[in-house]
């Protein structure tokens, strides 16, 4: 039950996260593109045509991509959301410091 509650919530985790993936990967599209055309010599339009060509087998590979980017992004969220908030608490003034640990 818990695998599907967690799967569930990545299938359903917010837009942004989603959008950033797929930005992610048109990125990472886009510098092997012009890695493989600095390294071959073959122009980019060249190489996008032979991939247009197979124009499936590239969709879905990008597709898998940016699920496991989905995935990855949010197990990574709660980490960096951690660690901003321990140099948050870090760089702040010992007087905010001293406020925040006051019993209430």
């Amino acid at each position: 039950m818990r695998a599907f509650a967690y799967l569930s919530g990545v299938v359903f985790a917010p837009s942004w996260l989603w959008l950033l993936a797929y930005q992610a990967m048109v990125l990472k599209r886009n510098l092997m593109i012009m890695y493989e055309s600095a390294t071959t010599g073959i122009s980019t339009a060249q190489i996008i045509d032979r991939q247009n060509a197979s124009s499936g087998m590239w969709a879905f590979a990008e597709g898998n991509e940016v699920i496991y980017l989905v995935v990855l992004f949010y197990l990574l969220w709660p980490i960096v959301f951690n660690i901003v908030g321990r140099v948050a608490t870090i760089t702040a003034s010992p007087k905010a410091r001293r406020v925040a640990n006051l019993p209430e």
